[in-house]
Protein backbone atom coordinates (compact mmCIF):
# COMPACT_ATOMS: atom_id res chain seq x y z
CA UNK A 1 0.00 0.00 0.00
CA UNK A 2 1.47 3.39 -1.02
CA UNK A 3 0.28 6.37 1.31
CA UNK A 4 1.34 10.18 1.00
CA UNK A 5 -0.37 12.55 3.22
CA UNK A 6 1.95 15.91 4.70
CA UNK A 7 2.40 16.48 7.69
CA UNK A 8 3.63 19.99 9.29
CA UNK A 9 6.08 19.83 11.92
CA UNK A 10 7.12 22.58 14.30
CA UNK A 11 10.79 23.02 13.54
CA UNK A 12 13.21 25.35 15.63
CA UNK A 13 12.69 28.33 13.34
CA UNK A 14 10.26 27.24 10.96
CA UNK A 15 6.98 25.05 9.37
CA UNK A 16 9.14 21.82 7.31
CA UNK A 17 7.01 19.71 5.30
CA UNK A 18 6.88 16.31 6.16
CA UNK A 19 5.36 14.05 4.56
CA UNK A 20 4.22 10.09 5.56
CA UNK A 21 5.49 6.55 4.03
CA UNK A 22 3.85 2.92 4.41
CA UNK A 23 6.54 0.19 4.71
CA UNK A 24 5.52 -2.98 4.94
CA UNK A 25 8.08 -5.82 6.27
CA UNK A 26 5.81 -8.93 6.25
CA UNK A 27 2.51 -9.55 3.91
CA UNK A 28 -0.48 -8.57 5.68
CA UNK A 29 -0.80 -10.62 8.23
CA UNK A 30 -2.21 -10.51 12.12
CA UNK A 31 1.13 -10.13 13.63
CA UNK A 32 2.80 -8.15 10.59
CA UNK A 33 4.71 -5.29 11.53
CA UNK A 34 4.65 -2.31 9.28
CA UNK A 35 6.54 1.30 9.83
CA UNK A 36 6.31 4.97 8.44
CA UNK A 37 8.93 6.80 8.00
CA UNK A 38 8.63 10.69 8.26
CA UNK A 39 11.44 12.68 7.46
CA UNK A 40 11.46 16.92 8.07
CA UNK A 41 11.52 18.40 4.49
CA UNK A 42 15.64 19.33 4.14
CA UNK A 43 14.97 20.88 0.17
CA UNK A 44 17.38 23.92 -0.27
CA UNK A 45 18.25 25.85 -3.49
CA UNK A 46 21.57 24.04 -4.20
CA UNK A 47 20.14 19.75 -4.37
CA UNK A 48 23.91 18.32 -5.31
CA UNK A 49 23.96 14.83 -4.17
CA UNK A 50 27.45 15.89 -3.25
CA UNK A 51 26.43 17.49 -0.51
CA UNK A 52 25.45 14.75 1.39
CA UNK A 53 22.23 16.07 2.47
CA UNK A 54 19.07 13.82 2.36
CA UNK A 55 17.10 15.66 0.00
CA UNK A 56 13.90 14.05 -0.53
CA UNK A 57 10.40 15.51 0.56
CA UNK A 58 9.46 11.91 1.01
CA UNK A 59 10.68 8.39 0.39
CA UNK A 60 9.98 7.67 -3.27
CA UNK A 61 11.19 5.96 -6.00
CA UNK A 62 13.41 8.72 -7.41
CA UNK A 63 14.67 9.92 -3.68
CA UNK A 64 14.69 6.95 -1.16
CA UNK A 65 15.08 6.65 2.29
CA UNK A 66 17.51 3.91 3.44
CA UNK A 67 17.76 3.52 6.90
CA UNK A 68 19.31 1.38 9.75
CA UNK A 69 16.33 0.18 12.24
CA UNK A 70 16.77 -1.29 14.90
CA UNK A 71 14.39 -3.74 16.97
CA UNK A 72 14.14 -4.68 20.44
CA UNK A 73 11.75 -6.22 22.75
CA UNK A 74 13.35 -4.43 25.94
CA UNK A 75 12.87 -0.47 25.92
CA UNK A 76 16.20 1.02 25.58
CA UNK A 77 18.38 -1.73 24.85
CA UNK A 78 19.37 -2.63 21.50
CA UNK A 79 21.65 -5.74 21.16
CA UNK A 80 21.81 -6.65 17.55
CA UNK A 81 21.07 -10.66 18.84
CA UNK A 82 19.12 -11.92 21.50
CA UNK A 83 21.95 -11.98 24.52
CA UNK A 84 22.87 -14.73 26.36
CA UNK A 85 21.36 -13.28 29.37
CA UNK A 86 17.97 -13.84 28.18
CA UNK A 87 16.25 -17.35 29.40
CA UNK A 88 12.49 -18.20 29.68
CA UNK A 89 9.80 -16.12 27.93
CA UNK A 90 12.43 -13.71 27.10
CA UNK A 91 13.92 -15.98 25.18
CA UNK A 92 10.83 -17.42 23.84
CA UNK A 93 9.70 -14.39 22.42
CA UNK A 94 12.58 -13.54 20.67
CA UNK A 95 12.64 -16.76 18.82
CA UNK A 96 9.01 -16.48 17.93
CA UNK A 97 9.46 -13.05 16.46
CA UNK A 98 13.48 -12.82 15.51
CA UNK A 99 13.63 -9.67 17.63
CA UNK A 100 16.32 -7.90 18.87
CA UNK A 101 17.25 -7.52 14.83
CA UNK A 102 19.80 -4.27 13.91
CA UNK A 103 17.94 -4.36 10.37
CA UNK A 104 18.62 -2.31 7.14
CA UNK A 105 15.07 -0.86 5.95
CA UNK A 106 14.48 0.88 2.17
CA UNK A 107 11.62 3.08 2.01
CA UNK A 108 10.82 3.09 -1.39
CA UNK A 109 7.81 3.84 -3.17
CA UNK A 110 5.76 2.32 0.15
CA UNK A 111 7.78 -0.67 0.32
CA UNK A 112 10.15 -1.83 2.81
CA UNK A 113 12.57 -4.70 2.11
CA UNK A 114 15.77 -5.72 3.82
CA UNK A 115 19.02 -6.72 1.38
CA UNK A 116 18.53 -10.76 1.73
CA UNK A 117 14.86 -11.89 1.99
CA UNK A 118 16.20 -15.23 3.64
CA UNK A 119 17.39 -13.50 6.62
CA UNK A 120 15.46 -14.29 10.20
CA UNK A 121 15.44 -9.97 9.91
CA UNK A 122 13.08 -10.30 7.22
CA UNK A 123 10.85 -11.99 9.74
CA UNK A 124 10.66 -9.58 12.07
CA UNK A 125 6.70 -9.92 13.61
CA UNK A 126 4.87 -9.16 17.01
CA UNK A 127 4.72 -11.55 19.79
CA UNK A 128 1.11 -12.72 19.64
CA UNK A 129 0.99 -12.41 23.49
CA UNK A 130 0.85 -8.72 23.18
CA UNK A 131 3.97 -7.99 24.31
CA UNK A 132 5.46 -4.76 23.02
CA UNK A 133 7.97 -4.29 20.19
CA UNK A 134 10.13 -1.06 20.49
CA UNK A 135 12.51 0.69 17.71
CA UNK A 136 14.80 3.33 16.71
CA UNK A 137 15.37 4.57 13.58
CA UNK A 138 19.49 5.85 12.38
CA UNK A 139 20.41 8.01 9.16
CA UNK A 140 22.42 6.89 7.23
CA UNK A 141 22.12 2.90 7.19
CA UNK A 142 25.94 2.00 7.70
CA UNK A 143 28.44 3.28 10.53
CA UNK A 144 26.79 3.05 13.18
CA UNK A 145 27.88 0.92 16.67
CA UNK A 146 26.20 0.18 19.50
CA UNK A 147 27.64 0.35 23.18
CA UNK A 148 28.73 -2.17 25.89
CA UNK A 149 25.12 -1.71 27.44
CA UNK A 150 23.32 -1.49 24.08
CA UNK A 151 21.99 1.90 25.33
CA UNK A 152 23.42 4.52 23.06
CA UNK A 153 24.55 4.69 19.33
CA UNK A 154 27.65 5.89 17.98
CA UNK A 155 28.56 7.38 14.29
CA UNK A 156 32.01 9.22 13.17
CA UNK A 157 31.41 12.70 12.79
CA UNK A 158 33.12 13.48 9.20
CA UNK A 159 31.96 16.53 7.69
CA UNK A 160 30.40 14.55 4.68
CA UNK A 161 27.53 12.97 6.34
CA UNK A 162 24.11 13.57 7.23
CA UNK A 163 23.09 12.01 10.08
CA UNK A 164 19.25 11.36 11.51
CA UNK A 165 17.82 9.79 14.37
CA UNK A 166 14.25 8.48 14.55
CA UNK A 167 13.68 8.25 18.46
CA UNK A 168 12.16 5.02 19.85
CA UNK A 169 8.44 3.86 19.01
CA UNK A 170 6.85 1.03 20.56
CA UNK A 171 4.55 -1.39 18.58
CA UNK A 172 2.25 -4.56 19.40
CA UNK A 173 0.04 -7.09 18.43
CA UNK A 174 -2.96 -4.88 19.11
CA UNK A 175 -1.43 -1.78 18.41
CA UNK A 176 0.59 -1.37 15.37
CA UNK A 177 4.07 0.89 14.84
CA UNK A 178 2.86 4.61 14.60
CA UNK A 179 5.16 7.04 12.66
CA UNK A 180 9.39 7.10 12.36
CA UNK A 181 10.46 11.23 12.29
CA UNK A 182 13.82 11.14 11.46
CA UNK A 183 15.44 14.29 13.26
CA UNK A 184 18.95 15.68 11.83
CA UNK A 185 21.77 16.01 14.33
CA UNK A 186 23.87 18.38 12.61
CA UNK A 187 24.34 21.92 11.44
CA UNK A 188 24.28 22.05 7.36
CA UNK A 189 27.47 24.86 6.58
CA UNK A 190 27.72 25.92 3.07
CA UNK A 191 30.62 27.73 2.52
CA UNK A 192 30.53 31.05 -0.60
CA UNK A 193 33.66 33.28 -1.77
CA UNK A 194 34.37 36.36 -3.64
CA UNK A 195 37.08 38.99 -3.69
CA UNK A 196 36.12 42.86 -3.41
CA UNK A 197 38.81 44.21 -5.90
CA UNK A 198 40.90 42.26 -8.29
CA UNK A 199 43.59 43.62 -6.25
CA UNK A 200 42.67 41.30 -3.53
CA UNK A 201 42.04 38.22 -6.16
CA UNK A 202 45.84 39.23 -6.91
CA UNK A 203 46.98 39.39 -3.14
CA UNK A 204 45.95 36.52 -1.92
CA UNK A 205 46.38 34.18 -5.30
CA UNK A 206 44.81 30.83 -5.69
CA UNK A 207 42.14 29.52 -2.71
CA UNK A 208 43.68 26.13 -1.53
CA UNK A 209 42.06 25.01 1.78
CA UNK A 210 39.15 25.82 4.06
CA UNK A 211 39.08 23.62 7.30
CA UNK A 212 36.56 24.26 10.42
CA UNK A 213 38.85 23.21 13.43
CA UNK A 214 37.66 21.62 16.72
CA UNK A 215 34.79 19.40 15.22
CA UNK A 216 33.93 16.61 17.60
CA UNK A 217 35.20 13.48 15.98
CA UNK A 218 32.09 11.26 17.05
CA UNK A 219 28.09 11.95 17.77
CA UNK A 220 26.60 9.74 20.86
CA UNK A 221 22.53 9.31 20.67
CA UNK A 222 20.98 7.50 23.66
CA UNK A 223 18.29 4.97 22.52
CA UNK A 224 16.19 4.89 25.96
CA UNK A 225 13.77 8.31 25.33
CA UNK A 226 10.39 7.22 23.77
CA UNK A 227 9.22 9.69 21.15
CA UNK A 228 6.78 12.17 22.84
CA UNK A 229 5.89 15.85 22.83
CA UNK A 230 8.59 15.77 25.74
CA UNK A 231 11.03 14.37 23.67
CA UNK A 232 14.36 16.83 23.50
CA UNK A 233 16.90 16.12 20.51
CA UNK A 234 19.54 18.51 22.82
CA UNK A 235 19.44 16.02 25.98
CA UNK A 236 19.03 12.88 24.20
CA UNK A 237 22.37 13.86 21.63
CA UNK A 238 26.09 14.76 22.95
CA UNK A 239 28.75 14.86 21.08
CA UNK A 240 32.81 13.55 21.99
CA UNK A 241 35.18 15.67 23.52
CA UNK A 242 37.98 14.33 21.54
CA UNK A 243 38.10 17.30 18.52
CA UNK A 244 39.66 16.87 15.07
CA UNK A 245 40.08 19.43 11.79
CA UNK A 246 37.06 18.90 9.27
CA UNK A 247 37.96 19.90 5.48
CA UNK A 248 35.58 21.61 4.00
CA UNK A 249 37.88 22.33 0.73
CA UNK A 250 40.76 21.00 0.05
CA UNK A 251 42.11 21.82 -3.45
CA UNK A 252 45.72 20.95 -4.78
CA UNK A 253 45.08 22.99 -7.89
CA UNK A 254 43.60 25.74 -6.08
CA UNK A 255 40.24 27.41 -6.98
CA UNK A 256 40.88 31.57 -8.71
CA UNK A 257 39.36 34.06 -6.45
CA UNK A 258 37.11 36.34 -7.97
CA UNK A 259 34.31 39.21 -7.74
CA UNK A 260 31.75 36.55 -8.94
CA UNK A 261 30.52 34.44 -5.72
CA UNK A 262 31.45 31.15 -6.26
CA UNK A 263 29.84 28.03 -3.77
CA UNK A 264 33.20 26.03 -3.10
CA UNK A 265 32.44 23.95 0.21
CA UNK A 266 29.48 22.22 2.34
CA UNK A 267 30.28 20.54 5.08
CA UNK A 268 27.88 18.63 8.07
CA UNK A 269 29.47 19.98 11.66
CA UNK A 270 27.73 19.77 15.06
CA UNK A 271 25.74 22.57 16.59
CA UNK A 272 27.46 25.35 17.57
CA UNK A 273 26.99 29.26 17.52
CA UNK A 274 30.55 29.60 16.75
CA UNK A 275 32.68 27.82 14.19
CA UNK A 276 36.41 28.71 14.03
CA UNK A 277 37.96 28.25 10.09
CA UNK A 278 41.76 27.94 8.80
CA UNK A 279 41.59 29.68 5.65
CA UNK A 280 45.19 28.89 3.23
CA UNK A 281 45.45 30.23 -0.06
CA UNK A 282 48.37 30.64 -2.39
CA UNK A 283 49.87 34.46 -1.06
CA UNK A 284 48.75 34.55 2.20
CA UNK A 285 46.72 32.85 4.95
CA UNK A 286 44.24 33.77 7.54
CA UNK A 287 44.75 31.27 10.93
CA UNK A 288 41.06 31.24 13.15
CA UNK A 289 38.88 32.80 11.80
CA UNK A 290 36.30 32.70 14.39
CA UNK A 291 32.44 33.33 13.52
CA UNK A 292 30.14 34.31 16.31
CA UNK A 293 26.58 33.61 15.12
CA UNK A 294 25.42 34.71 18.44
CA UNK A 295 26.55 38.33 17.57
CA UNK A 296 24.21 38.97 13.91
CA UNK A 297 21.85 41.51 14.76
CA UNK A 298 17.84 40.95 14.82
CA UNK A 299 18.45 36.99 15.72
CA UNK A 300 16.71 35.23 18.32
CA UNK A 301 19.47 33.68 20.83
CA UNK A 302 17.48 31.02 22.07
CA UNK A 303 17.24 29.37 18.27
CA UNK A 304 21.22 29.07 18.38
CA UNK A 305 21.27 27.11 21.51
CA UNK A 306 20.91 23.90 19.36
CA UNK A 307 20.75 25.13 15.80
CA UNK A 308 21.04 21.09 14.72
CA UNK A 309 18.95 20.82 10.92
CA UNK A 310 19.16 24.73 10.23
CA UNK A 311 21.60 25.63 7.36
CA UNK A 312 24.12 28.52 7.80
CA UNK A 313 25.27 30.45 4.52
CA UNK A 314 28.95 32.01 4.97
CA UNK A 315 30.28 34.09 2.56
CA UNK A 316 33.75 35.17 3.23
CA UNK A 317 34.75 38.41 1.09
CA UNK A 318 38.30 38.65 0.41
CA UNK A 319 39.97 41.93 0.68
CA UNK A 320 43.38 43.11 0.17
CA UNK A 321 45.91 43.37 2.77
CA UNK A 322 45.01 40.25 4.85
CA UNK A 323 41.47 40.77 5.54
CA UNK A 324 38.61 38.49 5.68
CA UNK A 325 35.05 39.71 6.00
CA UNK A 326 32.46 36.73 6.85
CA UNK A 327 28.65 37.59 6.09
CA UNK A 328 26.23 34.67 7.72
CA UNK A 329 22.50 33.66 6.93
CA UNK A 330 20.82 31.32 8.74
CA UNK A 331 18.19 29.03 6.79
CA UNK A 332 16.06 25.96 7.96
CA UNK A 333 16.38 23.54 5.45
CA UNK A 334 12.96 24.22 3.51
CA UNK A 335 11.35 24.54 0.32
CA UNK A 336 11.72 28.30 0.23
CA UNK A 337 15.13 28.28 1.78
CA UNK A 338 14.22 32.03 3.22
CA UNK A 339 17.13 34.40 4.44
CA UNK A 340 15.69 34.00 7.75
CA UNK A 341 17.66 36.92 9.43
CA UNK A 342 19.80 40.07 8.82
CA UNK A 343 23.27 40.02 7.20
CA UNK A 344 25.95 41.56 9.58
CA UNK A 345 29.64 41.19 8.72
CA UNK A 346 32.59 40.30 10.93
CA UNK A 347 35.80 40.64 9.76
CA UNK A 348 38.87 39.76 10.96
Amino acid sequence: MRLFSTIFVVCVVALSACSEQDAHLLPPDADEISLKAVVDEVKTTTRSTSDGAYTGQVPSASNNLETAVWFTLKSGFYPATCPDSWTGEEKALAVETNIPAHSTINFQSGTATFPDSDSEASKLKYPTSGANVYCVGLYPKTGWSVSDDFRTASHELNGSEDLMFAPEIVGAWNSHFSTQRYRHLLTWLKILVCTTTTEAADYWGKLNKITINNVPTTVHVKLQQQESSEFSLQSEVSYSDDKHPVDALDSAEGISLGITTQDVASVFCHPSNTYSLKIECENASVKDFTIELKELAGMDESLLDYPAGLQYILTLYFHPHNVVEGVCTLNAWDAQNEDLYPQAPVSQ
